[in-house]
């Protein structure tokens, strides 16, 4: 019957526009989590610069605290060359011989500390070297993250276009069934 025909194509229509609405509500989403990945993107892009500008700077100290250390083992070196009564009988005078000795604790101690500089500067570039590394490992998985969900969306895309498509083809059918139905009605009017 008509009505019939009639109810199963609202019905139908009804049903394709909450899938196209359900859809579309689908590629708003997808779009803000593109939106958002790319920030993301960004963000650690940028984190990981900064990161090798601070390794750079470490390996900067580390060198300069490497060129310290190579001074005071010179300097150290020459003081052990030379033996106890050596450096007592090149200064006639107590004093001095008591002075050199606090020079060359001083140098010792220094020695210390750089030491310590440097094991500390070599520990923060190991770890900022480590904190990149992760970073970029994260920045691939962004990335690919987001190569993911443009193909999501690309995919939603495409099946609301079919089904605009299916749409439009069953509206036309649909009109057209109307326009028999409307004719054969006419039709049966005038016999």
């Amino acid at each position: 019957t008509f009505q019939e025909v009639l109810e199963k194509q609202s019905k139908e229509s009804d049903t394709l526009k909450n899938t196209i609405q359900r859809l579309k509500l689908q590629i708003k989403k997808l779009t803000a989590d593109i939106q958002l990945t790319r920030y993301q993107v960004q963000q650690t892009e940028t984190k990981i610069e900064t990161l090798s500008l601070e390794i750079e700077e470490s390996t900067e100290n580390i060198e300069r605290e490497e060129s310290t250390l190579a001074e005071l083992l010179r300097a150290v070196n020459e003081y052990d060359e030379q033996s106890l009564i050596e450096i007592l009988l090149a200064y006639g005078d107590l004093g001095d011989f008591f002075h050199e000795v606090e020079v060359v604790e001083t140098l010792n101690q220094n020695l210390q500390e750089r030491l310590q500089i440097l094991e500390e500067a070599r520990a923060e570039f190991l770890r900022e070297r480590e904190e990149r590394k992760r970073e970029e490992k994260r920045l691939e998985a962004i990335q690919s993250d987001l190569a993911g969900r443009k193909i999501a969306q690309e995919s939603v895309n495409r099946k609301q276009g079919e089904l605009l498509r299916e749409s439009r083809n069953q509206e036309v059918r649909y009109q057209k069934l109307l326009k028999e139905r409307e004719a054969k009605r006419r039709l049966i009017i005038e016999e």
